[in-house]
């Protein structure tokens, strides 16, 4: 326990460590089955940005927008119907597919009520709305927020250093939760902040 004594707050990615996101792909390919091309497009878009600084969430969403639709050859127009289309798929699925890890929601109600900061930061937009259709009280979330929010993926620094920043808590003093060592290990490191993989190393905190 010694590791986590010094913690003002955490940092929970929301997609394979808030929710077990096994076969999430499966279930979007088949709500766009006859768009499955433009779809596994978008998702490569989005991989190929990760962690490059737009400055703004404006200009980070005009880019995915651009290179979504440059890939596909189709109109900006059509891109961002698109994306709109599959952040509100995304929400459905998790509203009807999904539950929250149980392990997850124990260490979030203990370290909410020892008055340790809740963060979510989940690289994907509509973090609330996801949060709500999984069942989740955002209430207990002092920030809720997408790398998208600061133009950028995980694992730029940005959305972290930020986050602290808001909290007004050193970066030393805040923990990262995720499944993923290549975007949330590495943004929290870069950022100074602790990491904690999901669920390798999650027992710490039981």
């Amino acid at each position: 326990m010694e590791y986590i004594d010094d913690v003002d707050a955490i940092i929970f990615d929301l997609d394979g460590t808030i929710y077990n996101k096994k076969r999430l792909k499966l279930f979007f390919s088949l709500s766009f089955i006859l768009k499955l091309p433009l779809m596994l497009s978008y998702l490569k878009v989005r991989k190929n940005n990760y962690g490059i600084d737009y400055g703004s969430k404006e200009e980070f969403q005009k880019k995915i927008i651009e290179e979504l639709a440059t890939k596909a050859s189709i109109s900006t127009d059509k891109s961002e119907k698109f994306i709109n289309i599959f952040m509100t798929k995304f929400v459905s699925i998790l509203k009807h597919k999904y539950k929250p890890n149980d392990d997850i929601i124990s260490v979030i109600d203990k370290y909410y009520n020892k008055g340790t900061k809740i963060v979510c930061l989940s690289d994907f937009s509509m973090v609330k709305e996801r949060l709500l259709a999984l069942n989740i009280n955002i209430n207990k979330f002092t920030l809720i927020k997408s790398s998208e929010d600061y133009g950028t993926l995980k694992p730029a620094t940005v959305p972290f250093i930020k986050i602290a920043e808001e909290l007004n808590i050193l970066p030393s003093k805040i923990v990262v939760v995720g499944d993923r060592d290549d975007t949330d290990g590495e943004g929290a490191r870069r950022s100074n902040m602790r990491f904690v993989k999901y669920p390798e190393k999650f027992n710490i905190f039981i």
